[in-house]
């Protein structure tokens, strides 16, 4: 221990200040094993932490994602409503052809629950939105109501018949003098894919519908022009106006625009047909459905199959 009367004071102050060495070499030792274990110990047990807790919260958004999405979807899915109420009150009710399904003329019931007077003069249109890829069209041009429903003193049993491309949910807008007067929702079944057969038309075979439209069918393929002879059978359908051919890959919802021709008083005449000439490319192989349109209107559809581009 420094001796404070040892001149040597300085030197004194790097002894150590106790008697005996108590911090030996082992207990150093001992001390290194003892850190350099709880340290191994820490770095073992905080990465098992981490990652419970991380499987934790990885399970409660899981949870919480699985149930948000789950009433997204059912919030996002429509339902078929045949009638339309404002405050308890029937407005509209409609009573669709049993069999209705896309690609295909079906006729409709409308039940307008308002007195006749209030309707008369009223100019009265629908608008068709297909829900699940938000395309619409005008199914009943704007008309102005001029009589009740035969046999009835309102509006009870007014009709309209139309086709509609695609099949799924579909939003009926009614309109009166360009205004929202109500909606209804209708599920429009999926037409079937299989090949539409050929028929005899004059003297060629005809893939379409017998007695109102249908074409030569020289063969599709994948992405390559073809022309293709197209035979208006319903001499009352080709009058003046504009044709057009769309058409929907089996599986999709997307409408193609293939074709499209001026006034209908430029057809070739045959009697008792009328026929036009076309040009047409579907892009991919497989099953599509022709869609061709009178002035806008859908006439019917085709199944056709495209085959490969070899």
């Amino acid at each position: 221990m420094m001796d404070s009367r040892n001149g040597n004071w300085e030197a004194g102050l790097k002894e150590s200040p106790f008697y005996h060495t108590h911090f030996t070499n082992d207990l150093k030792s001992k001390v290194r094993q003892g850190v350099r274990g709880e340290t191994n110990r820490r770095k073992r047990t905080f990465p098992a932490a981490m990652l419970a807790s991380i499987a934790i919260m990885g399970m409660a958004l899981f949870f919480i994602a699985d149930h948000l999405s789950l009433w997204q979807t059912e919030g996002e899915v429509p339902q078929a409503r045949h009638a339309y109420y404002d405050n308890g009150k029937l407005i509209v009710e409609v009573f669709p052809d049993p069999g209705l399904k896309a690609g295909a003329p079906f006729g409709y019931i409308f039940h307008f629950a308002a007195p006749f007077s209030d309707l008369l003069g009223k100019e009265l249109s629908i608008e068709a939105a297909h829900l699940p890829s938000g395309q619409s069209l005008t199914v009943v041009e704007p008309a102005i109501v001029e009589e009740p429903s035969s046999g009835y003193a309102g509006l009870d049993r007014w009709t309209a018949s139309f086709a509609l491309p695609l099949g799924g949910m579909w939003r009926y807008e009614i309109s009166l003098d360009g205004e929202y007067y109500a909606d209804v929702v209708l599920d429009v079944a999926e037409p079937d894919w299989s090949l539409t057969p050929t028929f005899s038309g004059e003297t060629y075979k005809l893939r379409g519908i017998p007695d109102v439209i249908g074409f030569i069918d020289s063969g599709f393929i994948a992405n390559r022009y073809n022309k293709y002879m197209w035979f208006f059978l319903d001499r009352t359908m080709a009058q003046e106006g504009n044709f057009e051919v769309k058409a929907v890959q089996k599986g999709s919802d997307k409408l193609l625009s293939i074709f499209q021709y001026g006034s209908a008083g430029d057809y070739y005449r045959l009697p008792p047909s009328m026929k036009l000439p076309s040009s047409m490319k579907l892009p991919e192989p497989g099953k599509w459905r022709l869609l061709p349109y009178m002035n806008g209107k859908l006439i019917g559809s085709i199944v056709v199959d495209v085959k490969e581009n070899e």
